[in-house]
């Protein structure tokens, strides 16, 4: 062995420390890599987030339109309760007036049936 085979054979020494070297620089790709897959989770998590929050401001908004339909809606149903009781009025006012003239005319009627009675029986006793 000459001298300048000696002075480029790799001492144990280099050897280790080139393993070493070699590690690292395979753990740096390996960080390197990893960190790209976290930066596309990053970016897939901020786009997730993104649309979530677009989302709840969407329900958030459907429910407020679906509170004030609800509220528009008891308010009508009122509304029609209180035109149905004004028209069932309007349509039983003649027909209050009519059951008083009824009644009277039925009562009339009825003592006059029993005068008529009366005075058959009597005119049958007498």
């Amino acid at each position: 062995m000459n001298f300048t085979e000696f002075l480029t054979r790799p001492t144990l020494e280099n050897r280790q420390s080139w393993d070493i070297q070699e590690k690292l620089m395979n753990l740096t790709a390996k960080i390197v890599d990893m960190r790209e897959k976290l930066d596309r989770v990053n970016s897939r998590y901020s786009c997730l987030t993104g649309e979530l929050s677009n989302q709840y401001e969407y329900v958030v908004k459907l429910t407020r339109i679906g509170e004030k339909l609800d509220e528009q809606e008891n308010a009508l149903k009122r509304q029609v309760i209180e035109a149905a009781k004004k028209m069932i009025s309007r349509l039983c006012a003649p027909l209050d007036e009519n059951k008083h003239n009824i009644i009277e005319d039925y009562r009339n009627r009825d003592r006059s049936s029993l005068y008529e009675n009366c005075f058959i029986k009597q005119r049958q006793s007498g």
